[in-house]
């Protein structure tokens, strides 16, 4: 039954956290209008659902067995992503492995952007935060 388990975790640890660098700079590239309709077409599609309002903040909510995931953009300078793991997922994932997971996506997404990633532990789950920046143009 162990080695099931850390298999299962592996697994849910390598599930793909944050989006690509390529949805990522689309992403970048979107006004609030644009990602309003992003948001709205990808609700009417049935694969998201919307959170918060155009005026403070529209961030989009997409779900799988294992974990929750919301963007929101900020508009000014960074994307924020909170992936959230139920409890039996995230009684499954160590700390070691959450930082290795931070970690991977801060390699997948260099050289084009920065990744800032910690994680919190929560009664019912796990919480781990990202906040993407794009890198400077020199």
């Amino acid at each position: 039954m162990v080695v099931l388990v850390s298999h299962i975790a592996v697994a849910i640890s390598q599930e793909v956290v944050i989006p690509s660098t390529g949805d990522t700079r689309a992403m970048f590239s979107m006004n609030r209008d644009e990602w309003k309709s992003n948001v709205q077409q990808a609700v009417a599609a049935g694969t998201a659902e919307s959170t918060g309002t155009p005026d403070t903040g529209l961030a989009i909510a997409t779900t799988t067995p294992n974990r929750l995931m919301i963007i929101q953009p900020d508009f000014a300078d960074d994307i924020n992503i909170t992936v959230g793991y139920r409890e039996q997922s995230a009684a499954l994932l160590t700390d070691s492995a959450v930082q290795e997971m931070i970690r991977v996506a801060r390699a997948q997404m260099q050289p084009e952007f920065r990744v800032m990633g910690d994680f919190e532990r929560l009664h019912n789950g796990l919480a781990v935060h990202f906040t993407i920046f794009e890198m400077e143009s020199e």
